[in-house]
């Protein structure tokens, strides 16, 4: 503990067991009290969403669901199986934030009907204007004409194409967002010539050996492609009877990695079948058996099956 230093003797000395922020130029307090955990957090923003549902989730009980459940910070992305449901839950979820003086904007959907009567204060400008049906939700793309997931890999030419270092191309992998793992097939194999490069102990802004770069330059000049790759985000169809989840997983000698399906049945005997999520690592430096490598990727998909069971709403049969 330290003792401020006192202009008057009059005056009181203030302690904090801790590293205080002083101002001697002050004329009112001398010592600053910061306490830990004083500064906002977006953990405030979702506490009081929460606590909002819980004091006025009995009015509205299915727009208090999709603030419990359904909300990112500010940002919400739901749904509901018909247009009228879609409509109510609008109209519910508007009213109980209004309760709280929150007012939602940048309302979007895949069907026009649903933003109709809103202003344009409340639509989001750009998917209202028609400019283009491509948009944010969470940091992936979501193209809303055709309710499906996208990707946009913008290839930058190397500064100096000749010479490519380790890191530029951690750099550039690192620019490919996927927190779905739908594209773990594609980003393993960035993940293990990464490995190869570690392993050759080269330094960060050394040039890569001619084998190394030419398979990164084959690779890199691939990545454009992924511009075209598309899943649907519609995961359960209407009148869904039976929901199952299955698992996959493999190994080899350089990767293991896992991933799960979502196969739904409603009761007019249609089957729908949905990759929800994968993920991959790379196998360890230290030579290990095939059985072994199987055996991570089995504890992979373990671990993925109960992160998607968690987050599921559904009653899985």
């Amino acid at each position: 503990m330290t003792k401020v230093n006192d202009n008057h003797p009059d005056d009181n000395g203030y302690y904090l067991p801790h590293h205080g922020v002083t101002k001697a130029s002050s004329q009112t307090t001398k010592l600053r009290v910061v306490f830990d955990g004083s500064a906002p957090t977006p953990y405030l923003a979702i506490r009081c969403l929460k606590q909002l549902a819980e004091d006025e989730g009995h009015r509205f009980p299915r727009a208090a669901q999709v603030l419990q459940r359904d909300f990112y910070v500010d940002d919400a992305l739901t749904g509901a199986e018909t247009k009228d449901e879609a409509l109510t839950l609008r109209t519910e979820l508007t009213n109980l934030l209004q309760l709280a003086g929150l007012n939602r904007r940048k309302w979007a959907s895949n069907d026009n009907d649903l933003l109709h009567g809103l202003s344009l204060e409340e639509t989001n400008h750009q998917h209202f204007l028609g400019d283009s049906q491509t948009l944010k939700t969470l940091g992936v793309l979501w193209n809303s004409s055709d309710d499906s997931i996208l990707y946009s890999v913008e290839v930058k030419p190397t500064p100096t194409p000749s010479r490519v270092t380790k890191r530029i191309i951690s750099s550039q992998i690192a620019n490919i967002y996927d927190p779905l793992g739908l594209l773990a097939p594609v980003i393993v194999r960035a993940k293990m010539l990464l490995q190869r490069i570690w392993s050759s102990k080269i330094d960060w802004d050394e040039s890569l050996p001619i084998e190394l770069h030419t398979e990164w330059e084959r690779y890199y000049a691939q990545l454009p492609l992924l511009n075209n790759v598309r899943f649907p985000c519609k995961a359960i169809i209407e009148s869904a009877m039976e929901i199952e989840l299955h698992g996959f997983c493999d190994a080899s000698e350089k990767a293991y990695g896992a991933c799960v399906y979502l196969r739904t049945i409603n009761t007019n005997g249609r089957v729908w079948t949905q990759l929800l999520t994968a993920k991959s690592k790379v196998a360890p430096l230290k030579c290990q058996t095939i059985p072994r490598l199987e055996l991570s990727g089995a504890l992979l998909l373990t671990s993925l099956m109960s992160t998607v069971q968690q987050a599921l709403s559904h009653k899985i049969t």
